[in-house]
C-alpha cells in the first residue's frame, strides 16, 4: 500500500491481519483490549483498529464481533470493511458511521476468509472451514448467490477475484492447507461437480495464505515444507518459501510458476504475504 505525497509514493507497511483504507488512515484486525482508545459504543470483544498514518497515537476502535476475526476485506468503492469471524458472521461495516449496515449467518460453519467482488459495492465471497466458499449480494441479506465446493474439505483460509489488470472478474481463487486451486467464471456451479484447475497441491507442504495483483497478473503463494517445481524451484528444506506465478487464459485460466524466494527456517507461524506493483 501507497502514501501519495506531493506526487511521490510513500510505502506503508502491510499487517498481516489488515490492509490499508485511505491515504490517511490504516485498519487492522484487533482485540477490544489490544486498542489504546476506542470511539465505539459496542461492546463487542472483537473489530477493527482505524490507526492515522499521519499519527500513529490516534486510533479508533469498532467493535464487530463476539469471537475472533478471521478474515478482513476493504471496498474501495464503497468505503466499507468486511470482516469474517468465528462468530458465524459476516459483516459489513461503515468506517464513517463507526457502525455495521449489515450481515450475514454462514450456518453452522465458520468463515475463514473474505473478499469483496472486484468493481463492485455490492457483491462479496467468504471461504468457510468446511471447504466451501459461498457469495452473497448487500441488497440480498438473506440469499446465497453461490456455493462452490473446493476439492478439499479443509478451511479455506484465503478466498480471491481474479481480475487481471482491472478488468472484470475472471474466476476465483482458493487456498487450503492443501493446496491452491482456481475456478474460472464459466465453471461456476450450483453442485460438488465444479471443474477447479489445481495451481499448487501441498505433497507434503502446508499452503499458507495467498495475494494477487491484478496490475501485473501475479499470484504470490507462503508454503512451508519440502516440495519441488517447475520454473523457480525452490531445494527442498523445511523453510518457509513464497512461490511467484503469472495469470495465463490461453487455452484457459491458469497460473504458471516463474520464482520461488526462501524465508526462515526458524519461523513458527504463517505469514500473509502481499504482492504488489510500485508503479
Amino acid at each position: 500500500a501507497s502514501k501519495n505525497d506531493g506526487g511521490k509514493k510513500r510505502m506503508i507497511p502491510h499487517s498481516s491481519r489488515g490492509s490499508t483504507y485511505r491515504s490517511s488512515s490504516s485498519i487492522s484486525a484487533s482485540s477490544s483490549s489490544s486498542s489504546s482508545s476506542s470511539s465505539s459504543s459496542s461492546s463487542s470483544s472483537y473489530g477493527i483498529c482505524r490507526v492515522s498514518i499521519l499519527d500513529s497515537m490516534h486510533r479508533e476502535y469498532i467493535g464487530i464481533h463476539s469471537k475472533p476475526i478471521r478474515g478482513l476485506s476493504i471496498c474501495e468503492q464503497s468505503r466499507m470493511v468486511l470482516t469474517a469471524g468465528f462468530d458465524k458472521r459476516l459483516v459489513v461495516t461503515k468506517l464513517s458511521a463507526k457502525s455495521s449496515v449489515v450481515e450475514f449467518r454462514t450456518g453452522p460453519k465458520k468463515p475463514w476468509s473474505c473478499t469483496w467482488e472486484p468493481n463492485s459495492r455490492h457483491g462479496l465471497f467468504a471461504g468457510l472451514d468446511s471447504g466451501k466458499i459461498v457469495g452473497f449480494d448487500c441488497r440480498k441479506p438473506g440469499k446465497v448467490l453461490h456455493s462452490l465446493q473446493c476439492p478439499s474439505n479443509k478451511p479455506v483460509h484465503t478466498v480471491i477475484r481474479i481480475n487481471h489488470n482491472w478488468g472484470e472478474p475472471e474466476g476465483i481463487l482458493a487456498a487450503t492447507y492443501d493446496g491452491a486451486f482456481l475456478l474460472a467464471n464459466e465453471d461456476f456451479c450450483k453442485d460438488s461437480s465444479c471443474r477447479w484447475n489445481k495451481v499448487l497441491q501441498a505433497t507434503g507442504q502446508i499452503v499458507g495464505p495467498a495475494s494477487f495483483d491484478p496490475h501485473t497478473g501475479s499470484l504470490l503463494l507462503s508454503v512451508r515444507g519440502g516440495g519441488g517445481g517447475a520454473n523457480g524451484q525452490c531445494a527442498q528444506s523445511d523453510v518457509a518459501k513464497n512461490l511467484v506465478y503469472r495469470i495465463s487464459s490461453s487455452p484457459k485460466l491458469h497460473f504458471e510458476r516463474v520464482a520461488c524466494y526462501s524465508g526462515h527456517s526458524n519461523q513458527v507461524v504463517m505469514t500473509r504475504p502481499a504482492i504488489f506493483a510500485l508503479e
